[in-house]
């Protein structure tokens, strides 16, 4: 037997095996397709928790009335692991809100025009402002502050600072 050339495992597998044959085509469509089912990455926390929050808020949204819509937000958050005040943050609520038509809010406690800071701020701060005007000499800051923060969903924190306290201490001053 006269063999020409090394006859190596790799030289003998070459020589025997038939050549596949590969459409170039159908392989390219095959790995997009599967590229699209499994994203090459992982979820973030973040867009896990956003996606439950979303999911709740627009599967339970239509029909609700605007005033129903802080018990709507504080069920999803809790659904989704946060608090109500990360979960009305424009991370969460504010994002919703951006990824959504007009037209698909429009029936729903998140139309556009209820959802501005401003409106919320200024209703909320006239709350503040009522509970202040109220207070007897004998109260402390955080015994009026206290069911009104409960009452508005914020910290206590948050209505010491100069947005709400600040501004109500100025207009007192310059009374």
């Amino acid at each position: 037997m006269d063999f020409k050339g090394p006859m190596g495992v790799g030289d003998i597998h070459y020589n025997f095996a038939k050549p596949a044959k590969l459409d170039v085509e159908a392989e390219k469509e095959r790995i997009l397709k599967s590229a699209v089912e499994r994203p090459n990455k992982a979820l973030s926390e973040y867009e896990r928790r956003y996606r439950r929050f979303a999911k709740y808020l627009s599967d339970y949204m239509v029909g609700k009335n605007a005033d129903e819509r802080d018990d709507l937000v504080s069920q999803a958050s809790q659904e989704s692991g946060l608090s109500f005040i990360t979960a009305s943050d424009s991370r969460y609520l504010g994002r919703f809100v951006r990824e959504r038509s007009e037209d698909q809010l429009k029936d729903t406690p998140f139309n556009k025009p209820n959802i501005t800071s401003a409106v919320g701020y200024e209703g909320r701060y006239k709350a503040f402002k009522r509970a202040m005007d109220s207070k007897r000499p004998e109260q402390s800051f955080s015994e009026i502050a206290t069911p009104i923060a409960k009452q508005l969903r914020m910290s206590l924190a948050s209505l010491y600072n100069t947005k709400y306290k600040g501004r109500y201490d100025k207009e007192k001053k310059n009374a």
